[in-house]
């Protein structure tokens, strides 16, 4: 008379344990493969968004559009503007050697953090 799977297990717990870790190592492959494609279009779109944009600073929607160039003091808004940059998802593209880019990073003070934690900060070669 043949064994049923579950007689086969109770003979051999190892078996059980080999195809729970087989299931495991499969998952752990596929997350890696999720997140190398995910870093290949994060950084694509970096590359296409620093093409885009002629001149830093320049700004960007989600849609990878270019909305503005150049240095914003945005007036004399009392309101936290990174904070609304963050929740319109308005990229800041700019440059190391860009003295226009650190005259904006400086109007954003300590908010400019918080803005580049947010992810959408965009630094250009």
């Amino acid at each position: 008379m043949e064994k049923t799977l579950t007689e086969k297990l109770r003979e051999n717990p190892w078996m059980m344990g080999t195809i729970v870790m087989g299931v495991f190592v499969l998952l752990c492959i596929a997350n890696s493969f999720i997140t190398i494609n995910k870093e290949i279009d994060d950084f694509t779109s970096v590359i296409t968004l620093c093409e885009k944009a002629s001149v830093t600073p320049s700004w960007a929607n989600e849609k990878g559009g270019i909305i503005a160039e150049g240095y914003n003091s945005f007036g004399n808004q009392s309101w936290n503007v990174v904070d609304e940059l963050i929740e319109q998802k308005i990229y800041f593209i700019y440059s190391s050697n860009c003295g226009w880019c650190k005259k904006q990073i400086e109007y954003f003070g300590t908010t400019w953090e918080k803005y580049v934690e947010s992810g959408l900060t965009i630094k250009c070669s």
